[in-house]
């Protein structure tokens, strides 16, 4: 079968959208990720949002929170 590079996947000359949305992924607090969003990546390849990073911190590493000279 020959193949054309100007036919796109979809049979058609244009991009179909649906053939390129991104896959909604889960960081480690199990919050949906897309794209577009700030995220962590630790040197193993785990993913946490941004505003997650408090919440991970505590939750799954164990650290707790306390204030200064207490």
């Amino acid at each position: 079968m020959l193949e054309n590079a100007i036919i796109m996947h979809n049979g058609y000359g244009i991009k179909d959208p649906q053939e390129y949305e991104p896959v909604p992924v889960e960081d480690e607090c199990g919050v949906e990720v897309f794209y577009g969003d700030e995220i962590l990546v630790s040197p193993n390849g785990s993913v946490v949002l941004k505003e997650n990073a408090v919440e991970y911190l505590t939750n799954v590493l164990g650290y707790t929170i306390r204030k200064a000279g207490e």
